[in-house]
């Protein structure tokens, strides 16, 4: 439980001052205080948190909170410290409930948006690893939707494409029309996304449509130069 101590603190001063640029914002986490400026950032945390089994960055505008979020939030999920996991989550509900956002609301930055899409993908992470397919696909769309409704901008606000874990869900779960589909909408919004041309390449395989996993698989050749031994559907 050290790591969500640190990473509590960590949360405020960094992801917030990542959002909320010069602003000081002062946040109340249990008697956990910390001001936030643009000094922080995400350069402040690396290892122990997260390690290599873990892959969080999904793209080169991975900064802020977003990242950080799920950093320290999803560190215990791969290690199955279930109720650490859960702690991060319940960490990021208080902050989403009591912090004073109201200099990012009056910049029009969503923080409480993307704070709720951080906690809950952190419990859908959760139940994916627990084995419970329904519950996180339930999480995974509702993840998805609060994206979809962020306001656009670029870096956008949330670093990669949810319905690619959405998918990932439905994969493990046998539907794999509706995966399918999500990939696709993942590959919208995200297009040459190693990651999701991978869960596709397993999506056709599983089917057994050899030619479209093959066409998958070339895709994913000429997009993905990072290790391979991170590509699995339970990361995605």
């Amino acid at each position: 439980m050290t790591t969500f101590m640190r990473s509590q603190k960590l949360l405020v001063s960094v992801g917030i001052a990542a959002l909320g640029g010069a602003a000081l914002l002062k946040l109340s986490v249990g008697n956990i205080f910390a001001p936030a400026g643009a000094g922080a950032t995400a350069l402040d945390v690396s290892s122990p948190f997260v390690g290599a089994e873990f892959p969080v960055c999904h793209s080169p505008a991975a900064t802020g909170l977003p990242k950080m979020v799920l950093r320290l939030a999803q560190t215990e999920v791969p290690r199955r410290d279930f109720a650490g996991a859960a702690a991060a989550a319940d960490s990021i509900e208080t902050i989403e409930r009591t912090a004073d956002f109201k200099l990012l609301k009056e910049s029009n930055v969503p923080a409480q948006e993307v704070l709720r899409i951080a906690r809950t993908l952190v419990l859908a992470r959760v139940a994916q690893a627990n084995g419970d397919n329904r519950t996180a696909i339930v999480r995974f769309e509702r993840a998805a939707a609060l994206q979809d409704a962020l306001p656009y901008t670029e870096p956008p606000y949330w670093y990669y494409p949810i319905r690619q874990s959405l998918a990932a869900a439905l994969l493990q779960a046998g539907r794999y029309a509706e995966a399918e589909r999500q990939f696709q909408r993942a590959l919208s919004r995200a297009p040459s996304n190693g990651w999701s041309y991978y869960g596709l390449a397993e999506l056709y395989k599983a089917r057994g449509n050899i030619v479209a996993a093959r066409k998958a698989e070339a895709d994913l050749a000429k997009t993905w130069i990072g290790d391979r031994g991170l590509l699995q559907i339970s990361n995605l």
